[in-house]
């Protein structure tokens, strides 16, 4: 077990934490109680945690998938720090459209929490720089989801 906290430092509880490095370690680790997934653990609330039970740390889920020069567009595991997709990316003349107030944030976090930077407002949020995710969800199906996506829920783990 492992004590873990949100960064709003409320409480401090033990979880089963593992820490899976592909997307069948994912799949593998997943608990029949209820499993949580984690990124660097920025969330203010406690969405993160869960008491006794199961946390899956997606921080060794940190590739790169494909990348298009000429559209911009990134694929990547959930596991991606902002931080070094900045220190990868920016020297290249790109840089994410939406920031939150921190580089110390997944791309699964940002997704998650739905993160906003000083101009939502005007710009939206990060869920605007997203085309698609694949997602694994509790019966076991990977899906994909996107705005484009209709009718049910598609996909097979590959």
């Amino acid at each position: 077990m492992t004590l873990l906290q949100g960064w709003g430092g409320q409480r401090r509880v033990e979880c089963d934490e593992r820490h899976p490095e592909t997307a069948r370690e994912v799949a593998r680790s997943l608990s029949p109680q209820g499993s949580v997934a984690r990124g660097l653990g920025r969330s203010y609330g406690d969405q993160a945690l869960n008491e006794g039970r199961r946390v899956l740390t997606c921080t060794r889920l940190d590739r790169y998938l494909g990348f298009d020069e000429a559209t911009g567009t990134l694929r990547c595991e959930a596991g991606v720090s902002l931080a070094q997709l900045i220190a990868d990316f920016a020297p290249r003349g790109f840089f994410p459209a939406i920031t939150p107030g921190t580089k110390f944030v997944t791309v699964g976090g940002c997704i998650a929490n739905d993160v906003h930077g000083k101009a939502h407002h005007a710009q939206g949020t990060f869920a605007t720089c997203v085309d698609a995710l694949r997602l694994l969800v509790a019966d076991g199906r990977v899906v994909t989801a996107s705005p484009s996506c209709s009718g049910p829920p598609s996909g097979a783990w590959a």
